[in-house]
């Protein structure tokens, strides 16, 4: 009784008695004639404060201390905590379960004891105290271009010690928002490639730092990037015949730098070209041989660079391979004095340089009897009273055989 006059009395001396009651808020209701706690100090942190205060002593019923807190200095103030125990005189603040503590925010607190009963007593004076702004924004974020399906990030590392890392934004232009990309863990960690990208595409970053806390600075100022280019295609492909079996292709050569190889097509038709081949950036013709002769082939050629990547394709040439010749016609055979003389028209293919002639005898043996530039052959080397059969073959100047002519066949004179 004597410690509550006494307090009441020093009350009235200051001329302070109403300072401990707070009329803007319910929660804080002076229940029981305990003093406020002194020496309260708060200090700031990330996303935290710390107070600290003096004990009460003399008030052995004291179970414990509950703190408020405000945005406001007059507003309203909300329970944020307690301690438990009249020595419990710390207490970090760190928002709830649902919201921290807001980065370099000012929040204002008052501290009751209250008793066994939950009573509260009177409420400090308020104290304020700020929380540590967010880290600061990462500087000298750099976008690496012209790499292949890739853009390399780098940046200067923070210097605070308690950025724990960084998060990367990404957008394709610098008007859209960018969406979190990753994150990137250990403050030391200044880099980070972004791949599997298309070719040629551009793509726009930024960083934030953020610490232990969680507490994440603000973006960096955008860059943009650019993945690297294919090559420049080939073109003007032109596909031709030459020689048996053969057709050359030749085409203008892609003009991009590293163009390491072509890759060359073939089909027999325009929509079913498969590769064939793959040749060095040094070379801009090709010798297509072991063709199907009078056969069609369609032709395209693409260049690949030293990564790998691929150009557009070339025009689509095509060309037919040689035919063979045309087989003779009109063969005739008749006996005479000094033999058979077989006669034969020439061939209807301008470049036939020869003809061989095939005798057949007893059903089986063939025999190749001639090789001549003539249209007639006389064939000295029979026998009587035999049965001769004999076609011919035209030649022409790649050395390419025609089919067999229509045979003839003839008896020799007993």
């Amino acid at each position: 009784m004597r410690k509550l006059t006494l307090f009441i009395v020093l009350l009235l001396l200051t001329g302070c008695a109403g300072m401990y009651h707070v009329k803007t808020h319910p929660v804080i209701e002076t229940s029981v004639s305990i003093p406020p706690p002194k020496g309260i100090v708060a200090k700031g942190n990330a996303r935290a404060v710390m107070l600290k205060w003096q004990p009460i002593t003399g008030y052995e019923d004291i179970a414990g201390y509950r703190i408020f807190r405000s945005t406001i200095k007059d507003g309203d103030y909300t329970k944020a905590g307690e301690t438990r125990g009249r020595y419990k005189t710390i207490y970090i603040d760190r928002g709830n379960a649902f919201k921290h503590l807001q980065d370099d925010t000012v929040y204002y607190y008052k501290i009751a004891a209250f008793n066994r009963e939950g009573k509260l007593g009177y409420p400090s004076f308020p104290v304020s105290a700020r929380t540590a702004p967010p880290p600061a924004i990462p500087q000298a974020l750099t976008a690496m271009s012209h790499v292949c399906r890739k853009i390399p990030l780098s940046w200067t590392a923070s210097g605070e010690k308690d950025v724990c890392g960084y998060i990367i934004y990404r957008g394709k232009s610098k008007n859209e928002p960018l969406e979190k990309l990753a994150k990137v863990r250990g403050r030391l960690n200044t880099s980070y490639i972004d791949e599997n990208l298309p070719d040629n595409a551009t793509y726009c970053y930024s960083i934030s730092a953020y610490n232990k806390t969680g507490a994440v600075s603000k973006p960096s100022p955008v860059v943009c990037a650019t993945t690297k280019k294919p090559p420049i295609g080939p073109h003007n492909l032109v596909a031709k015949r030459q020689g048996a079996g053969k057709i050359v292709l030749n085409w203008y050569p892609s003009t991009t730098p590293d163009v390491t190889s072509y890759e060359i097509y073939r089909g027999e038709n325009k929509k079913t070209l498969s590769k064939i081949k793959e040749v060095s950036s040094a070379c801009i013709t090709f010798t297509d041989t072991g063709l199907t002769p009078g056969k069609t082939y369609f032709y395209k050629v693409r260049a690949k660079d030293a990564d790998g990547l691929f150009s557009s394709f070339s025009n689509v040439a095509q060309a037919q391979v040689k035919p063979l010749p045309s087989p003779p016609k009109g063969i005739s055979a008749v006996e005479t004095a000094k033999g058979v003389l077989v006669k034969w028209k020439k061939s209807e293919t301008p470049d036939v340089v020869k003809y061989i002639l095939y005798r057949k005898s007893y059903l089986v043996f063939v025999k190749e009897i001639v090789e001549t530039d003539k249209t007639d052959f006389m064939d000295t080397g029979v026998k009587r009273n035999t049965t001769y059969t004999y076609w011919v073959r035209a030649v022409d100047s790649t050395g390419q055989l025609s089919k067999d002519s229509p045979s003839i066949s003839i008896k020799t004179g007993k």
